[in-house]
């Protein structure tokens, strides 16, 4: 991607949005004031195209967005390779939804992934490595 990476490796834990090792990139927003989120905060991606990535080391991930209505379409990439998208519209709001899911991974090995907000309105909310 260019950028020179600040990130650490996350490993087992729970990690709220603000956390420093999340490489955001584009036109996120923190709202740190929004009580249905995990920790009562989250980042908002307002422009198709923003994204943000992690790296993590673990038996599993487990990555949380909020779902609600006029919410846009994730992309999900791991290790650089499309995963699936994941359309975070619904009909009411429901926060700390996971969105992505990876289990029976070998704990010895890093991997990174990215989200990529494919149409306006993406919420991310938390991730958590096991």
């Amino acid at each position: 991607s260019g950028s020179v990476p600040i990130s650490t490796t996350l490993t087992a834990g729970l990690y709220e949005e603000n956390n420093a090792s999340f490489m955001y990139s584009g036109s996120w927003t923190r709202n740190p004031d929004h009580a249905p989120s995990h920790g009562g905060g989250d980042e908002y991606a307002s422009t198709a195209g923003d994204s943000m990535s992690f790296d993590f080391q673990g038996r599993g991930l487990s990555v949380y967005v909020n779902t609600y209505p006029g919410a846009g379409t994730y992309d999900i990439s791991l290790d650089g390779s499309y995963v699936m998208s994941y359309n975070t519209y619904s009909d009411t709001e429901m926060a700390q939804t996971e969105m992505y899911r990876l289990d029976s991974l070998d704990p010895t090995v890093a991997h990174t992934v990215t989200l990529t907000c494919t149409s306006p309105n993406c919420v991310f909310d938390y991730a958590v490595v096991r």
